[in-house]
């Protein structure tokens, strides 16, 4: 919500207090705060919070974060002042469409920051909560049209799908423009489109789409038709490398190795696994562990190795001694068969085997696959 002066003023004596307590004040000198704001970007770079958005991220080798000093202008100056966010293709299912949100006389931060409900740009942006919300196409037809103008110029210089941050002051500003984030379908589907409008090749077409994407695009998922009637031993695992598995539960390494080299399908069921693991890690076809998160043994060489893998499952025991597994007041032994599914936000463990199926995807992701086979002769 907008301030009037005397609590803009009350804004203002607060942050200086703030700022006090750092132990310096304020410079009243304007280009000494500019300063001093440019630094505070630098420095951010070395913030715990950062660093681990690289290391997920899997960046490396940059040196720093760049600082753009640029005039401002206020999408909160009235009915004629907006302020958006805006994809140049939907990132969920990889159309070629703009997509994305705005709000009337407002602030970058409004949008995301869940103060008030956003207002579709078009009506391809159209949600359940912004249903009955005017678009900004209707609102301010002729910004709208010279929007889109810029997004498609923009996805063209970038040749990649664009996340816009834009504002509206009497006129359009384009504040930035970044490789938009979007899902495993959306990926494959979008880079497949580009290279058929002649913005990519097929070599950058592939790079487009990482290894965990891929993953998901080529695992399997449990027949829906099945689960209806299945029984549900566990729901809340962290789904460490998504994929699904059906196989026999098997707890000390040389049962899993031997039963394995009969062509067994194995899952290898502990507690925790290591470095003394590995042997029977790779003859298994997929993880469980009640103990363990993302970054853990198990998830960390199942995401290398592209098998599913279910850990923290901590709705089971493990008894290594016994080689037992418990769930509640059930005991499933070495040889039981059960089936895992490492899709979704939660892991979920089955009795006994369910049938797999292969995802139903869009036609340019099996598009997309058949390269990527090709790309490996």
């Amino acid at each position: 919500d907008s301030l009037n002066p005397d609590g803009l003023k009350e804004l203002v004596e607060t942050y200086k207090q703030i700022f006090a307590e750092s132990g310096q004040n304020l410079p009243q000198d304007p280009m000494e705060q500019l300063k001093m704001a440019i630094y505070a970007v630098f420095n951010s770079w070395n913030c715990e919070r950062a660093k681990k958005y690289r290391r997920i991220e899997h960046f490396a080798g940059l040196l720093g974060t760049a600082v753009n000093v640029q005039a401002m202008v206020f999408g909160n100056m009235g009915e004629s002042s907006a302020t958006g966010v805006g994809f140049s293709r939907n990132s969920s299912t990889g159309e070629n469409v703009l997509l994305g949100e705005y709000l009337i006389n407002a602030q970058g931060g409004d949008v995301v920051g869940g103060i008030r409900t956003p207002a579709p740009l078009n009506e391809h942006s159209r949600s359940n909560y912004n249903f009955s919300s005017a678009t900004l196409e209707e609102v301010m037809p002729e910004i709208y049209r010279e929007l889109c103008r810029y997004v498609k110029q923009l996805e063209r210089h970038c040749k990649d799908m664009q996340d816009i941050e834009f504002t509206i002051q009497e006129e359009l500003y384009i504040l930035q423009c970044r490789t938009g984030k979007r899902n495993a379908e959306a990926a494959a589907k979008i880079a497949v489109n580009m290279v058929d409008e002649g913005l990519i090749d097929k070599a950058t077409a592939l790079s487009r789409v990482n290894n965990y994407q891929l993953q998901y695009l080529a695992s399997r998922t449990v027949d829906p038709a099945a689960i209806r009637s299945a029984n549900v031993l566990v729901y809340g695992g962290i789904p460490a490398s998504i994929g699904a598995v059906s196989g026999e539960i098997f707890i000390d390494d040389a049962h899993i190795i031997d039963r394995a080299r009969q062509k067994i399908d194995v899952i290898l069921t502990k507690k925790l696994t290591s470095q003394p693991n590995l042997e029977a890690m790779r003859a298994s076809k997929g993880f469980l562990t009640s103990e363990g998160g993302t970054t853990s043994h198990a998830a960390v060489v199942a995401k290398g190795w592209e098998i599913p893998c279910i850990v923290g499952c901590d709705g089971i025991t493990v008894d290594e001694e016994r080689l037992e597994m418990i769930v509640g007041s059930r005991v499933f032994h070495e040889g039981d068969r059960i089936t895992m599914d490492a899709n979704g936000r939660r892991g979920t463990v089955y009795e006994g085997i369910l049938p797999l199926v292969k995802r139903k995807l869009a036609p340019e992701c099996d598009t997309f696959l058949r390269w990527v086979e090709e790309s490996k002769h």
